[in-house]
């Protein structure tokens, strides 16, 4: 399995349903990082991942691709939250 010195990081894609273990790449062939988890976003219309990629690739905006199923998919790194959050946390005065 690929170790390399690496960072969490997220990533949005036109990707099927991502699962652990797809490789992460840029360019093909050489991998650069592997999916942890990944899921459907009903918010974002698109799949989402996470995973862990080497140091340099990890800038939000770094274009990548991700081996699902044997298909290469287009993905991008992007930041946690994917959408920002719109609640209210109330006055911290007690």
């Amino acid at each position: 399995m690929f170790s390399p010195p690496r960072r969490k990081k997220e990533l949005v894609g036109n990707m099927r349903r991502a699962i652990r273990g797809d490789r992460i790449t840029y360019p093909l062939p050489s991998c650069v990082g592997v999916i942890t988890s990944g899921i459907p976003s009903p918010t974002l219309g698109k799949n989402i991942a996470m995973g862990y990629i080497k140091s340099g690739f990890h800038k939000k905006g770094t274009e990548v691709e991700v081996i699902v199923r044997g298909q290469q998919r287009k993905a991008v790194v992007s930041l946690m939250p994917f959408v920002p959050t719109k609640y209210w946390r109330g006055n911290a005065t007690s």
